[in-house]
């Protein structure tokens, strides 16, 4: 039997998980009940767990609980591509930060800006982690009137949903508003963003009582508070355009009147309170940029059949989601069959070159995500819309993912361009190989240049060298620098084995 393995207090080595973590962001039916007896009739006096569940060191979301430097009330950044998020005690920030992107010659950074921020008119007065797991994380914030709003932060969404409570929701730009419109023209057709409108989607001429007429059947004109430095929209789908360019569709379960400072144009505020869920996405623009050098154009949205998917997927939204792997052998039975006879009579299986004998050696990976629809009146069969990453991409079924043609918008992020999947769940096989966990002299290069491993060697010492000093920066730092010491000796036994001994002199 493997000896019991010493119980370690981090606090010990003044790296507490209390002056990383912020406990009181978790919902408390989240965070271990302190005293409670273990399956052996033991409890500790000195160490408590933070959360009910082993606490997911690494997993994206912990930059919202991780406390911030200084007084800065607002969260490091978290990612989930094409958006990025942070928070604070007050508002959730979003940001498209591949078009900020900043290259170097040892470095690509794609920096976050916030572009689109999220609040409410009531003062919040807490905020809580509600749930978390592999593909996603759920934030709520509480408001001073029994209210609350929560955002469905999904892994691969081109969407962010926020579910509204009896709250009054407010959107706020990184420096300016330009338009705030009802999508369609009266022929049906979206604008561009770029037409001969006013800001709020009125003519020129301002004749309101004229363009209130006009039903768009998704948004109509409203006459709001009759100030003429205000535009006031209602209905279920809106086009915001930014200072930046950008432009973003938002999408209402609930009918919604929506109001525009016309003039300060920092805001959008819903006029009455709201309970519902509101969806926006991004309407990235093209990759070209204009004549003149300024920014990147806008996609004809009349002719989008992006746009199009991102209206037709709006209605089902994911809450959670998680993954999950299974191993299978890519041998036939009847020949695992046939060779577990062939070994009872000592026989030699009949086994292919490179092939299994009966192990599993495909490992496939499943990605499932649990959704909701937007209103009770949906059509049931309607699928999830979610961007795939580019290595995703690569394995997924054809049959799965849209085509350039049926999707043409592009979301980017650092690892490249993001593929358009249909279906809430979606899985890929990957081919699994034989490694043992030092398998130094097997599958080396034997011809190893003699002056190259020579070189690699004293590449190792002088990254000894680089390495800092133990010092008292707190266990995980003694962590990291144990692992970088193994992989560097890995590497220097790796190299020795493949070379004539004196290369290593």
């Amino acid at each position: 039997p493997f000896p019991t393995a010493p119980i370690v207090d981090r606090a010990s080595y003044n790296d507490s998980a209390a002056d990383i973590v912020n406990t009181t962001l978790f919902a408390p039916a989240l965070l271990f009940n302190k005293g409670k007896i273990g399956a052996d009739g033991r409890t500790s006096s000195t160490i408590q767990p933070i959360l009910r569940v082993p606490f997911p060191t690494g997993a994206f979301w912990t930059n919202l609980v991780t406390k911030p430097s200084g007084q800065n009330d607002l969260s490091y950044p978290i990612v989930t591509y094409p958006y990025a998020f942070k928070w604070s005690s007050s508002n959730l920030q979003a940001s498209y930060p591949v078009i900020r992107r900043k290259e170097e010659s040892r470095s690509i950074k794609d920096i976050f800006q916030p572009d689109i921020s999220f609040g409410t008119h009531e003062d919040v007065t807490h905020r809580h982690i509600m749930g978390f797991d592999a593909l996603s994380v759920t934030t709520r914030f509480y408001t001073t009137d029994q209210g609350y709003w929560e955002s469905y932060i999904v892994h691969g969404s081109p969407y962010i949903t926020i579910k509204y409570s009896s709250t009054i929701p407010v959107l706020e730009a990184l420096s300016t508003f330009q338009r705030l419109m009802c999508p369609f023209d009266q022929q049906g057709n979206y604008f561009d963003g770029n037409e001969d409108l006013m800001i709020d989607g009125l003519s020129k001429q301002g004749n309101r009582t004229l363009n209130r007429e006009l039903r768009w059947g998704v948004c109509i004109p409203s006459y709001g508070s009759g100030n003429d430095d205000f535009a006031v929209l209602r209905g279920v789908q809106f086009l915001l355009q930014t200072q930046e360019n950008m432009t973003w569709i938002l999408f209402s379960s609930e009918l919604i009147e929506l109001e525009f400072d016309a003039v300060k144009k920092t805001k959008i505020v819903a006029t009455n309170k709201f309970s519902g869920v509101l969806r926006l996405a991004l309407i990235p623009p093209t990759s070209d940029t204009s004549e003149s050098g300024g920014p990147a154009k806008l996609l004809h949205l009349p002719d989008s059949t992006g746009l199009k998917r991102l209206v037709y997927h709006a209605g089902v939204y994911p809450v959670s989601g998680r993954v999950t792997w299974d191993f299978r052998s890519s041998t036939p039975p009847a020949t695992v069959l046939h060779n577990a006879v062939n070994m009872a009579t000592k026989d030699a299986p009949s086994v292919a070159p490179g092939a299994s004998s009966g192990a599993a050696n495909i490992g496939t990976v499943e990605f499932k995500f649990e959704t909701q629809f937007l209103n009770q009146n949906s059509n049931s069969n309607l699928q999830l819309l979610t961007l795939a990453l580019p290595h995703h991409a690569d394995l997924l079924q054809p049959d799965t993912m849209l085509s350039d043609t049926d999707f043409d918008l592009e979301y980017d992020c650092i690892k490249g361009k993001m593929i358009p999947v249909v279906g809430s769940t979606w899985s890929y096989d990957e081919k699994l190989t034989t490694m043992m966990f030092d398998q130094v002299g097997t599958g080396y290069n034997t011809t190893l240049n003699t002056d190259i491993a020579r070189h690699i060697l004293q590449n190792i010492q002088v990254d000894l060298e680089l390495l800092p000093p133990i010092g008292n920066s707190g266990i995980h730092s003694h962590v990291r620098r144990i692992a970088r010491l193994a992989q560097l000796a890995h590497i220097a036994k790796a190299v020795t084995a493949a070379v004539p001994s004196k290369a290593s002199h």
